[in-house]
């Protein structure tokens, strides 16, 4: 199953599966594979978990991002807890091109790993956005991460 099919079936596991969603995510999906855009692209879930699912969501997701880091296009990988409830966790993933998200994706170990683990530690179904980076232009992560103290080395990275 490729990524495609891979985010479709996420999205009937969990529950999502309204025709309306369906299309969405089919849509996302074909135009990640379809499209001429070359610039970054980013993806925010959010995940509510059963409690007693916790632990083992956040020892997947240290294995899924030490994996993903290493990957050709990966720019950010963050698992953020909700601040109001300890199920809820926000995983925020962007990618150098639509192209590195889907192959990303299609990578033996999150084909075979994803779909076993996740599902069965969701309390309800899981929401997920998709963004393009730098709608303002300029490197707006720099500006806020730069401090006196890391200056040169963020300027270096940042220009």
């Amino acid at each position: 199953m490729n990524f495609v099919g891979t985010f479709a079936f996420i999205t009937l596991c969990l529950g999502a599966a309204t025709s309306e969603n369906m299309e969405n995510a089919g849509d996302i999906m074909k135009w990640c594979a379809e499209t001429n855009y070359t610039g970054g692209i980013g993806m925010v879930s959010k995940l509510y978990l059963k409690q007693d699912g916790i632990e083992a969501f956040k020892a997947f997701m240290k294995e899924h991002s030490s994996r993903a880091t290493k990957e050709k296009g990966y720019i950010r990988f963050k698992v953020n807890a909700d601040y109001l409830r300890d199920d809820v966790f926000w995983v925020v993933e962007e990618w150098g091109s639509p192209g590195a998200l889907l192959a990303h994706g299609n990578t033996e170990w999150f084909q075979k790993n994803f779909m076993t683990t996740i599902p069965p530690l969701l309390a309800a179904d899981m929401q997920v956005g998709f963004y393009l980076l730098n709608a303002l232009g300029g490197n707006t992560d720099c500006a806020i991460k730069c401090d006196s103290k890391s200056a040169r080395r963020c300027a270096k990275r940042c220009n």
